[in-house]
C-alpha cells in the first residue's frame, strides 16, 4: 500500500500520549501523521484561520473528543476535502454538553458541529460504551446528520480516552480492515470491540 497521510486532532489538553498505540499501529500499516498546530480555546473560534487544517491534503482525518468535533465542523472550510473522517467520542453541541456536565463555557469555544451539513465519502464514528465525559448520543447525532456513501459505527468497550493498549490496537485494525465491520444496524456497518453482553438499545 502506498503511504498515506492522516491529519490527527487530539482532545482537550492536547495530550498526544492519548491514543499513541492506536497511531503507532496505523503507522505499521503504512500511514503517516500530521498534527494540528494551534491551541484549543485560544481567542475566538475562527475556522477560516486554521491553516494547518485548511491547507492540509491528508486523505483521512481522525480526531478524538474536542478534536473530533473541531474536524467535523471544519470540514466545509477546506477546499481539498479528505475522503474519510473518523470521529472518536465527539460532542455534537458544546453548549449542550456544558449544560449536561455543568461546566462554564464562557472561556471555551462555543460551537455546534451538528449545525453543519457535511457531505463526505466515508465517515466512521467510534463511540466508547463507558464514556463518562460525553454521552454516546452526541456522536450518533453527527453520523446521522452526515451525508456519506459509507457510514461505520464502532462500539468500543472502553472509557473516553480509550486507555487500553489492546483496544487501541484492535481499533486501528478495525478501521484499516473493513472485514471487521460485519454487522449492520439501521443501515450502518458496525462492529463491537471487546463485545459486551448487554444490549445497548
Amino acid at each position: 500500500m502506498a503511504v498515506k497521510n492522516i491529519l490527527y486532532a487530539p482532545g482537550m489538553g492536547q495530550d498526544y500520549r492519548i491514543l499513541q498505540e492506536f497511531r503507532n499501529e496505523l503507522e505499521t500499516m503504512g500511514y503517516t501523521f500530521s498534527y494540528i498546530d494551534f491551541l484549543y480555546d485560544e481567542g475566538s473560534f475562527n475556522p477560516k484561520s486554521y491553516d494547518c487544517i485548511i491547507n492540509n491534503t491528508s486523505e483521512w482525518w481522525i480526531g478524538i473528543s474536542l478534536g473530533a468535533s473541531v474536524l467535523y465542523y471544519m470540514y466545509n472550510f477546506v477546499k481539498n476535502k479528505p475522503e474519510r473522517i473518523t470521529i472518536i467520542n465527539p460532542f455534537s453541541d458544546r453548549r449542550v454538553l456544558a449544560n449536561e456536565k455543568g461546566f462554564d463555557i464562557s472561556t471555551q469555544w462555543d460551537f455546534s458541529p451538528k449545525s453543519i451539513d457535511i457531505s463526505v465519502k466515508h465517515i466512521d464514528l467510534v463511540t466508547s460504551v463507558y464514556d463518562q465525559s460525553i454521552s454516546m448520543y452526541h456522536g450518533i447525532e453527527l453520523i446521522n446528520k452526515a451525508d456519506a456513501d459509507t457510514k461505520n459505527i464502532i462500539y468500543v468497550d472502553a472509557d473516553h480516552q480509550i486507555n487500553s493498549i489492546k483496544v487501541q490496537i484492535e481499533l486501528a485494525q478495525c478501521l484499516y480492515n473493513k472485514k471487521y465491520l460485519r454487522g449492520t444496524r439501521d443501515g450502518y456497518k458496525s462492529c463491537n470491540i471487546y463485545q459486551w453482553e448487554r444490549d445497548l438499545f
